[in-house]
């Protein structure tokens, strides 16, 4: 990865932060900073761990029971970055 696609990565993924934080806490109750890395992204282990997902269910499968399509939306947008 050069210098220069290393920099937008850690750009677009701070401006998804400040973009994205309030309703990531509205459908979770986290804070996304401490879920999102600007070096390597969307802790997803993490989340999946703190939001309780049950042994041999999705993780997409388990946000979309309980806080909807939208939240899943999000995530994936999370995710992508």
């Amino acid at each position: 990865m050069s210098e220069d696609t290393f920099l937008e990565k850690v750009t677009e993924r701070k401006a998804a932060v400040i973009k994205h934080s309030k309703k990531f806490q509205k459908y979770f109750g986290f804070h996304l900073c401490d879920y999102m890395h600007l070096i390597f992204g969307f802790d997803l282990l993490r989340f999946d761990f703190n939001i309780k997902t049950p042994d041999g269910t999705s993780t997409r499968d388990w946000i979309m029971k309980n806080q909807g399509k939208e939240a899943v939306k999000l995530i994936e947008k999370l995710i992508a970055l």
